[in-house]
This record gives C-alpha cells, sequence and structure tokens, in this order.
C-alpha cells in the first residue's frame, strides 16, 4: 500500500504532497484542485521507465501525444517528478519525465530528419531509462534505453473508459478472472432487475459480451445505460489490480445515487482481499455512503483528503472516517465550490 505521493511540476501543480493514504482514500475539492492529476501521478509512478505507457496516460484528456509531452511540466523547468513511499518502509520509488531532453548522440540525426518541431522525453525511474523522440504529427521514435517495470501495480479509470473499443470484454475478463462475477452481478440486478446473467457471445466475427434477462432475451451489453457500463468497468478495475492500487476517478458519474451503496459494497469487498482504493468525486452522496457503510472496527479508512491548489502549491488536509463525518458540511462547501 502507498501512503505518501510527492508531486513538482506535473501539469498545474508546481509543488505539493498527498500523505495520510489508507486502503480506501477519498480526493475532494473543487474543481481544478487537482485530484485528477494526483490520480495520474500515482499510476506514472507505477509505471517504471515505460514511456509509451506513460504517453498513453499523459494523452487521456485530449490532445495530440506531442501536446501531451509539451503541456505535462508546469514553469519553464521542463521536468516533471512525483515521488511514492510505501507502508513498508521500502525503497521509495519515483517518476521523472524531462520534456526538454534530447540524446546529444542522437540530435543530429534527428534534426536532419525531422523537419518539424520535435519534443524529447526522458523517463526515468531508479537507474533506468528511457528517452523517446516526437514531432508535431505525431510520429513517435523508436524508444531505446531500458525499460524497467514500475514497483507497484495501479490502473487509473476515469469516465471516458467505456467508451474504449473492446472496453466491456475486456472488463468482463478481468471480473471472471478476479472471481467476481456474482458480485459485479448483484450490484448491476440493484438497478437492471431483469438481469440474469453476463457472457461473451460470438457474433458474426466478434466476441461481443451479453446481457441475459429474465424474459429470454439477450443484448449486447454496449446497448445497455451508461449507468450499467460503468459499474462493470470499475468493479473489472478494482478485480484486476488485485493487492494494487485502484485509481478511481468520479465513480459515481452515469451512477443514480439509490445505486451508490452497490459501488460501495464492491469497494468494501475490495478493498478486504487487499486492493487499495483512491478515489475522487464530486458527489456528496458517494461520501455519505462510504463513510456510513459498515468497516471493520479495527478500519483506519476510508480517509477523506481536502484538496487546494494556490498558484500552483498543492494543499491537502486529511481527515479520519469520524472527522469526515463530523466535518460533512464543510466537505459540503468543497463540493459547491
Amino acid at each position: 500500500m502507498i501512503t505518501k505521493v510527492g508531486i513538482e511540476n506535473l501539469r498545474g501543480i508546481r509543488s505539493g504532497e498527498l500523505d495520510g493514504l489508507a486502503a480506501v482514500s477519498v480526493l475532494v475539492g473543487p474543481n481544478n484542485s487537482g485530484k485528477s492529476t494526483c490520480l495520474e501521478a500515482i499510476e506514472l509512478a507505477s509505471l517504471g521507465s515505460n514511456v509509451g505507457s506513460a504517453v498513453k496516460l499523459l494523452r487521456r484528456r485530449g490532445g495530440s501525444a506531442f501536446g501531451a509531452l509539451h503541456h505535462v511540466t508546469t514553469g519553464d523547468a521542463g521536468r516533471s517528478n512525483v515521488r511514492v513511499d510505501r507502508h513498508d518502509g521500502s525503497a521509495t520509488s519515483w517518476f521523472d519525465l524531462t520534456t526538454n531532453y534530447t540524446p546529444d548522440w542522437y540530435q543530429v540525426a534527428l534534426q536532419d530528419r525531422m523537419n518539424p518541431p520535435f519534443i524529447g522525453a526522458r523517463l526515468g525511474y531508479q537507474g533506468s531509462a528511457t528517452s523517446i523522440l516526437l514531432d508535431t504529427t505525431g510520429r513517435l521514435s523508436t524508444p531505446f534505453g531500458s525499460v524497467m517495470p514500475g514497483p507497484f501495480h495501479a490502473r487509473l479509470v476515469d469516465v471516458g473508459a467505456v467508451r474504449a473499443e473492446r472496453a466491456l470484454e475486456d472488463a468482463y475478463s478481468d471480473i471472471d478472472r478476479g472471481g467476481r462475477l456474482e458480485s459485479v452481478l448483484g450490484a448491476l440486478q440493484a438497478s437492471m432487475p431483469g438481469l440474469v446473467d453476463l457472457r461473451i457471445l460470438k457474433t458474426e466475427d466478434e466476441f461481443v459480451l451479453h446481457m441475459f434477462m429474465s424474459d429470454g432475451t439477450r443484448i449486447p451489453a454496449y446497448l445497455a445505460g451508461d449507468g450499467a457500463k460503468r459499474m462493470i468497468e470499475l468493479a473489472a478495475a478494482l478485480a484486476e489490480v488485485g493487492t494494487g492500487v485502484a485509481l478511481l476517478e468520479d465513480p459515481e458519474c452515469y451512477q443514480h445515487p439509490r445505486y451508490l451503496r452497490e459501488l460501495v459494497a464492491l469497494i468494501r469487498f475490495a478493498a478486504s482481499v487487499g486492493t487499495q482504493i483512491i478515489l475522487s468525486t464530486h458527489s456528496v452522496e458517494l461520501i455519505d455512503a462510504l463513510l456510513q457503510a459498515e468497516w471493520p472496527p479495527e478500519a483506519a479508512y476510508p480517509s477523506v483528503h481536502r484538496l487546494r491548489l494556490d498558484a500552483g502549491q498543492l494543499r491537502s488536509t486529511v481527515l479520519s472516517r469520524e472527522q469526515a463525518l463530523v466535518a460533512r458540511e464543510e466537505l459540503l462547501e468543497d463540493l459547491r465550490a
């Protein structure tokens, strides 16, 4: 489990820390307070020196790969750094991206070959480094340098995940491998009483996830409402990371407030088998459901982290479950801001 994240020059955050992370942590704050950047920072730190995956993650907000690298750092430093500490006291891991980097021995060849402006990036992790060069058309040079895997597994799930091609079929496979199909079905049945099963069938030349209904009909899952698809994707992330870190951005999106308790049930189960969950939210209903759920008596979670971003300085105040229950009205003001 990770307990602390330090961030320098990443997107809007010039510097700051997120401390006191628990088995279940909730990030709250006004828009543009750094919540999404904190989630991205944790996944970036989990990637080791895999610069291709880092660029893919940085592009999730849209734009070109060139723009994703060009705008990731703040100020003129041209360098982003993320430090992650773990609860067992093991060596600190870090993500170190330099976007104004070009290897000296490669620079002449690149200038001759790439007429448009280009940006170089070097991703370093514990003595290992990978370098790329990218032009404004999105053409990527072959990464060179050693690639070292990260120290922990993390997966960020945002609102756009359900739109990705084959996302539902991949999600179903993760749920099935994780042995959580029954619990996911139960959560979906709360909002879809006629649902009896989920199964992948071959349709023409494709394998498609289908929903089987009590009246004997079956429908492709991609035709279901966004709420059901979002629940499947979130459940898959919780199952797939195992004892890693599930990073959930606004998991309440597309969910009716009445069904958030089903989402909380999935989070509680994941936490009980060793998954660490860090989520951001704008929903007081989800916060209420998390704080009022039945947790083990010894559980020091969920923790609530109130974020502020002041002139690039990330400020975080951590509240225990008991403190957050008392400060509910203040949290509500954070959500309304």
